[in-house]
């Protein structure tokens, strides 16, 4: 079961370089159709202005810096939040993609993607880094048409020993 930090937890995120301070859980970000898990602020500068604002998911968490106040209210919430994620996910009609494979088998970890063009996001990043660390490769199983953007054909050739591309017939 999916579980939100408190209002005021200061984490800092993988590869991340300063401190952040929860303020919002199961935010949109203005301008998309993205939800994130967590809106944060900078710390200890506090909230600047939208433009500073950082949005994140639970996995992209390297470390709980300080937990935030906890009441029984807040626990009460936390079940409204998850409600919420779940009623997204059946309103979409699919599960809300985080950076964890579709499937793990021996050394390969398989995400497939049914689209006509993929370009390189943070979730094939961070899978790829979090595949090398395991020493597997992760693969991306796309249908035959589906177009590569240039930046993720640079990416593959790149790292080529942690990541491939696997056409569907």
């Amino acid at each position: 079961m999916k579980k939100f930090f408190p209002i005021g937890t200061v984490v800092t995120l993988y590869n991340g370089t300063k401190q952040l301070m929860i303020y919002g859980r199961l935010q949109m970000q203005e301008g998309t159709d993205n939800i994130w898990d967590y809106l944060a602020c900078l710390y200890p500068e506090g909230n600047i202005d939208d433009s500073y604002n950082v949005f994140f998911n639970h996995e992209d968490v390297e470390k709980i810096v300080y937990k935030g106040y906890q009441t029984k209210e807040d626990k009460e919430y936390q079940k409204l939040l998850i409600e919420k994620c779940q009623e997204l996910e059946q309103n979409r009609g699919r599960v809300v993609r985080t950076t964890m494979p579709d499937l793990i088998s021996g050394d390969k970890w398989y995400l497939i993607k049914s689209c006509s063009k993929l370009l390189l996001t943070y979730q094939i990043k961070l899978l790829t880094y979090n595949a090398s660390l395991e020493n597997a490769k992760l693969v991306i199983k796309v249908s035959k048409e589906c177009i590569l953007g240039e930046e993720l054909q640079d990416y593959i050739t790149m790292y080529k020993d942690y990541i491939s591309v696997e056409r569907r017939k």
